[in-house]
């Protein structure tokens, strides 16, 4: 791997690892998810290595390189959010707020960072909907220690447009690149000067769709040292010189590649090749119809439940949850008999190929000073396990605001990927139906706090689990309200149309 990153957290922790794997951690980080982050705006510090002899000249223009080493090619970068941003390539993810960790130092134009707004460092004032799930990553930290996060896997790219490369071998095969890179505004990579394996291997974590002019068994040949996961992978599609057949690859469905191959398909006049069972039968691809609606895995496997739908071009389902369900879901399945269960709660007795759960359970959280995130998560965890919720469909933190720089909730959230709320004891008396607490009520103003906070960040009058008490921590549940839907993305296309 010819670059490895360091990313050393504002909370003192540490994580090395691939542009992938550090992904998620720097995200969570840039968007109010860390700790101390609303409070000094440097929520991360990234250490840079490199097998070049310099960083490029950017960073000593901005003035942020700290103990550049020449000897070992390292230097911490630290910066706010518009700084960092020039610092780093986007990704293809462009609803993120922030910077992304890039495999090459490139020195971008100013440019917006939010949906319709002007680019602005991250405050408490300017929370925002637009949040991003990252897939399941492992990263290791310095003491060896490997951690698996708990993050969702149907985060990827739909549309690989920005960036998205293309690399072909031959005269002809590049000059069709440049044609397809002009229509689809990507960018065109040559092998010639480091080869193809290496040309591969830097594009790899830096593009959100590959294009390869080239023959399929080169192509496989290359790929194959860099595949991790189809939650990670780019899409890829592989196309001949002539321009004729555009096959997606890899990554088809969550790595966009079906997409990307009607894409070049339409800029050469060629015809998309796709293989996946789902879309050549006209069946919902239930990975992206999940995603969609923001469902996570939290037991089974969407494998055998896409292998169901299409050996009998029908699952049998159970929700609870309100909204539309695909042509090809046969829902009112009793919950121990249905195939598929969509519910943030688990059953006792299924036999359930997947259960998916919506994000949309809001822990309200109270705890001693001083309580370590590991007794807050062991309490947290607890309290859904003995009433059967889905621990995976918690989305959202509340507490009172003089808990705001609490390490261990602040650690709690950011390891869960849990948006913050912080709620004062004025806003948190005036929720009715609590259960007070005199203790609560000497020690913070306020007459409760797990579920007055749950109920505000739900927005909902009920609570799920009413206040639970462990030794140091409080634990209340509240849930927020979603609605099922179908999108066309997730609903594969007329077979006899591929070439549109």
């Amino acid at each position: 791997m010819p670059y490895i990153y360091i990313l050393e957290c504002a909370d003192g922790s540490y994580y090395t690892g691939s542009t992938t794997n550090l992904e998620r951690r720097l995200w969570e980080h840039q968007n109010g998810q860390g700790a101390n982050y609303t409070r000094n705006r440097l929520p991360v510090r990234l250490a840079y290595c490199d097998e070049c002899d310099r960083l490029d000249d950017v960073f000593f223009r901005e003035k942020q390189i700290q103990g550049w080493n020449r000897k070992k090619k390292q230097a911490l970068i630290t910066g706010d959010t518009n700084q960092l941003h020039r610092l780093a390539a986007y990704r293809n993810e462009t609803h993120c707020r922030n910077v992304k960790i890039s495999s090459r130092v490139i020195d971008l134009p100013e440019r917006k960072i939010l949906p319709g707004g002007a680019s602005v460092p991250f405050d408490s004032a300017q929370r925002t909907e637009n949040r991003a799930c990252y897939p399941n990553v492992h990263t290791r930290s310095l003491s060896g220690v490997e951690e698996t996060s708990t993050e969702p896997l149907l985060t990827q790219r739909t549309k690989p447009l920005a960036p998205l490369a293309i690399i072909a071998l031959t005269i002809g095969g590049k000059k069709l690149a440049a044609q397809i890179g002009a229509k689809l505004q990507a960018v065109v990579l040559d092998p010639q000067g480091q080869g193809l394996a290496a040309t591969m291997a830097d594009a790899w974590p830096r593009y959100g769709g590959l294009i390869l002019i080239m023959a399929a068994g080169i192509a496989v040949r290359t790929i194959a040292p860099l595949l991790a996961s189809k939650r990670s992978d780019p899409g890829v599609v592989v196309l001949d010189e002539a321009g004729r057949f555009a096959v997606s690859l890899l990554s088809g469905h969550l790595g966009g590649g079906n997409h990307l191959a009607h894409l070049a398909a339409a800029a050469t006049g060629g015809q998309a090749v796709i293989t996946t069972a789902s879309d050549t039968l006209g069946l919902t691809a239930i990975d992206l119809w999940a995603r969609h609606n923001n469902l996570v895995i939290a037991q089974g496997s969407l494998t055998a439940a896409s292998a169901a739908l299409v050996n009998n071009g029908t699952i049998t389902v159970f929700t609870d949850l309100p909204g539309t369900l695909p042509a090809d879901f046969a829902p009112g399945a009793k919950i121990e008999e249905a195939e598929l269960i969509i519910s943030n709660r688990l059953p006792p007795k299924n036999r359930a190929l997947a259960i998916l759960c919506p994000k949309n359970l809001v822990i309200g959280v109270g705890c001693n000073r001083g309580t370590v995130m590991a007794e807050i998560e062991e309490a947290a965890m607890a309290t859904c396990s003995q009433h059967r919720f889905c621990f995976q469909a918690v989305s959202q933190m509340a507490s009172i605001d003089i808990k705001h720089d609490e390490p261990g909730l602040l650690q709690f959230a950011s390891v869960h990927g849990l948006r913050q709320h912080w709620y004062n004891a004025e806003q948190l008396n005036s929720v009715p139906g609590i259960t007070p607490s005199s203790a609560v009520l000497k020690a913070t103003g306020a007459l409760a706090v797990a579920e007055p906070a749950a109920m505000l960040a739900a927005c909902t009058n009920t609570l799920l689990i009413r206040k639970t008490k462990w030794n140091n921590v409080t634990i209340a549940l509240a849930e927020t309200q979603v609605m099922l839907s179908v999108d066309s993305q997730s609903s594969a296309p007329d077979p006899a149309a591929s070439n549109t």
